[in-house]
This record gives structure tokens, C-alpha cells and sequence, in this order.
């Protein structure tokens, strides 16, 4: 994509059981769907919704952990795993920097009603100390997991797993990769989730009051960090924590509580997007994992950072306030007989059927 509309609320979601969310992934497999999760204080359970504002399901997580899961994506599945496509969990939430460990969840994309089971998974400890997280990316033509860090001092971080999972008996130490200047996001260092485009020629970012977009090189995934990102004018009204790459190639995005705002950012101009290179050796394995013992999970995790749940709004206010991005359509409307409503009616969902997504396949856009 290489130019923006203005937001436009799609529906808001009235189901309580989606109170709280923190990560965004679309459905490979099941034409229109997406998937959400919550965070602290929510269940190892992933939620079905579509654009028009209905949840149509909830799949529980077996064989994982739950502690503070902030965001998931859908890539190709780690070498030796028997899936197509896998959604990646990302239990990296830490407010108080304190975890001496955390975790990223590998599952099958759930059918409908049916739990998932987890297929492999990381423990991870980053180099001298703890950090927070919101945001996860996997590479859609490496395979490749990215984490950035939530900074409240200081700059964002970028690290990068190794590419073998570590399984529950041991863990591994993450890769460093780049600092991100946070005058890039506003003065913001709060990156609450990102995401890959399907081609691996777009990375995007968002803060709760705004969102960034690389342009980068498929074979290349960490060669954009010293380039400042392009801003996106997304929807910041509410608690804003995810973002995703629509299959169009335009955008979405989701807020905390209820009900959930489900806004979308088309696209209006694009090019042809390159296609994934052929598969290569992950680089900067950090090596074969080492068994330090079992992960700290002593205690629940404490919010005393985060946005004011008594509000509507983020507590993290820059120069912009934390009123919607111009041309923003808020609509009124009636609900539905469902557990979620729509704003301004149900709107028919306008998403035809995607293959399911492959390390190697052709997009039409970017």
C-alpha cells in the first residue's frame, strides 16, 4: 500500500467475553474471520469475530501457559511441524520488568469450535534484564519471530528469537537487533503490537496514539531498522493495543474493553508486491538452548503502568490528544440478535476466500 483513507468504524463488538483485546490475526483458512485473545486477567483461549462484529466462537488453548499474553500472528509454522498455517501467542507482557522468562506459543489455526492444542513453544530471557512487550511479528517468508519491546524510559527494542524452538524443558536467550528512537513514534515508546504484510515488504507498528510503517526487503527482514517508519492515520479512540495487515492489503485494529471498536484502514493506491525469496538459514541462531530451570511465575503480573481501566482512554497522551484521526465514521445504529452489535448496522462482509498462506506464494498487492 502506498497511500491511506481515513479510518472507518466497522462495527463495535458487545460480547464481554472480549473485553480485553491485545492481539490481532486473520484467518487463513476461514474466509472473513479473524482472531483476537486477551490480556492479564483474561484465559489461554483465542476468540473468533468477524468484521461485522459478530463472535462466532471461542477455541481454549491446551498444553500452554497463560500469564500475560499481549500478541499473536499468523505466519508460516516452525520446521517439523505439521500445520498450515501456525498462530503465534506471544505470553511476553511484563509491566514491571520482572519476568526472569517468557514465552511465545506455537498453535494450529483453531476450526470452527474446536480447542487447539500447542504444537511447540519458546522460553526466552532477554540479554542483562527483563523487559515488557506487547508486540510480535513473524516473517511470512522466513519464519522468522520478531519481538518489540514496550519502553516507557528509553528506546524500543527490537530482538529476534532464535529460529528452533526451545520447548518447555529449556529456554534460550533472544538476539538483539536494533534500538528505535522513540522521537520516530511521537516521543512515544509504548508499542503495543506489529505486524508483517503478507509479502514481508511491510512492517507496522503502533503506540496507543498512532502507528508506523516500514517499507522493507523481503530477503532482507532486519535491514529497515536505521530507516525512520511512515506514519498512518489510524483510529486512536479507546484503548488501542492491536494492529494487522487486512488480506487486502489495507489495515485493521481493535480496542481493549467493551464493546471492541473493529476499525478499518483501507488501502487507496498500491503496487505489486514482490514475492517471498527462496527459503534460507535463519540467521543469528543464538545457538542450542540451555536448561536454566523452571520459568518464574511466582505471583499475578501487576498493571501499574498501563492506561487507567476506568477510562476510555490510554493514559499516554501526546501532543495529538487521543482524538480520532479526521474522517473517522463513528455511526449509530442498532444491534443484533448476537452476542456483539454493529455500529451503523451489521455490515456485509466483503472478504472473498484466501488460500491458506505458504512460506513461498504470490500477493497481488502490498
Amino acid at each position: 500500500c502506498t497511500s491511506w483513507a481515513e479510518p472507518v468504524l466497522l462495527s463495535e463488538c458487545e460480547s464481554t467475553e472480549l473485553s480485553e483485546s491485545s492481539g490481532l490475526a486473520w484467518s487463513r483458512n476461514r474466509p472473513g474471520v479473524w482472531f483476537t485473545h486477551n490480556d492479564a486477567g483474561g484465559s489461554a483461549r483465542l476468540y473468533a469475530f468477524t468484521e461485522d462484529g459478530t463472535h462466532i466462537g471461542s477455541h481454549d488453548v491446551l498444553g500452554g501457559g497463560f500469564r500475560d499474553w499481549e500478541d499473536m500472528t499468523t505466519g508460516p509454522c516452525p520446521d517439523g511441524i505439521d500445520a498450515d498455517p501456525c498462530i503465534y501467542i506471544g505470553d511476553v507482557g511484563d509491566n514491571g520488568s520482572t519476568r526472569a522468562e517468557v514465552e511465545v506459543f506455537v498453535v494450529p489455526e483453531p476450526e470452527a469450535d474446536e480447542p487447539v492444542n500447542v504444537l511447540t513453544s519458546w522460553r526466552l530471557r532477554y540479554p542483562g534484564s527483563a523487559r515488557d512487550a506487547e508486540a510480535i511479528a513473524v516473517h511470512p517468508c522466513t519464519g522468522g519471530v520478531t519481538i518489540v519491546t514496550k519502553a516507557r524510559d528509553g528506546a524500543p527494542e527490537v530482538f529476534r528469537l532464535p529460529s528452533t524452538p526451545t520447548g518447555v524443558e529449556s529456554s534460550a536467550e533472544v538476539l538483539y537487533v536494533a534500538s528505535l528512537p522513540r522521537d520516530w513514534f511521537r516521543g512515544s515508546g509504548l508499542i503495543t503490537s506489529a505486524d508483517w504484510s503478507a509479502s514481508g515488504d511491510r512492517f507496522v507498528v503502533r503506540t496507543y496514539d498512532g502507528a508506523w510503517i516500514w517499507e522493507t526487503d523481503p530477503a532482507d527482514p532486519d535491514g529497515h531498522w536505521s530507516v525512520p517508519p511512515t506514519e498512518v492515520p489510524i483510529d486512536i479512540a479507546g484503548q488501542g493495543e492491536t494492529i494487522a495487515f487486512h488480506p487486502d492489503g489495507g489495515l485493521l485494529t481493535t480496542t481493549e474493553r467493551v464493546p471492541m471498536r473493529i476499525v478499518r484502514q483501507e488501502c487507496l493506491d498500491s503496487i505489486e508486491a514482490p514475492e517471498c525469496p527462496p527459503p534460507d538459514e535463519e540467521p543469528g541462531d543464538t545457538g542450542t538452548p540451555t536448561d536454566t530451570g523452571e520459568p518464574d511465575d511466582s505471583g499475578e503480573p501487576v498493571d501499574t503502568d498501563e492506561p487507567d481501566d476506568d477510562t476510555d482512554e490510554p493514559e499516554v497522551v501526546t501532543d495529538s490528544g487521543t482524538t480520532p484521526a479526521a474522517g473517522l465514521d463513528d455511526g449509530e445504529g442498532g444491534g443484533k440478535d448476537t452476542s456483539c452489535g454493529s455500529a451503523g448496522g451489521a455490515l456485509a462482509l466483503l472478504l472473498i476466500g484466501l488460500p491458506a498462506a505458504r512460506r513461498r506464494r504470490e500477493h497481488p498487492t502490498a
